[in-house]
């Protein structure tokens, strides 16, 4: 990552997953944004409402590529759509990797950005989570792990 917005299909496709729309609602239920599901020859495919604005989607694909690498996925379920067994805590922690992988804190705070406008617009994510990563970042000390300075020293601030 050199710049702002975070490109959440490139990381999908390096991580083997499939990104698609669907826009008329044969899998996705109603109000439901997108799920990451297994397909029969093992792969696994992210389905986002197609219906859904950008920002929504971008942020969607984030939250399912969260579930796949924690490992959300792995125990089939015939009691949840979609195959597996999500636990309310598995989608706040879902939550939580979409909202630093989109809007990492330490760039924002590099670049200054505080405002959840600002954010919403420079990370392209939806204002609700533009204003979960303003509090953050209004509240976080300076960044002093090596990672987060590396990080820092490559990203440019527009």
């Amino acid at each position: 990552m050199k710049s702002l917005p975070v490109k959440p299909v490139r990381i999908a496709a390096h991580y083997g997953l499939r990104c698609r729309t669907d826009t008329s609602h044969a899998i996705l239920k109603a109000g439901e944004y997108g799920r990451i599901m297994r397909l029969s020859d093992d792969t696994a495919v992210i389905l986002l409402d197609g219906t859904q604005p950008r920002v929504r989607q971008r942020y969607t694909a984030a939250h399912e590529i969260g579930h796949f690498l924690l490992g959300h996925i792995g125990k089939p379920s015939l009691h949840m759509s979609g195959g597996y067994a999500i636990r309310p805590e598995q989608e706040v922690h879902a939550d939580f990797f979409a909202d630093s992988l989109l809007a990492p804190l330490c760039v924002l705070w590099a670049c200054r950005i505080v405002n959840g406008k600002d954010i919403a617009a420079m990370c392209c994510v939806p204002s609700d989570a533009a204003q979960r990563a303003a509090e953050r970042v209004r509240a976080m000390p300076p960044p002093e792990s090596k990672l987060e300075q590396i990080v820092m020293h490559h990203v440019r601030c527009k």
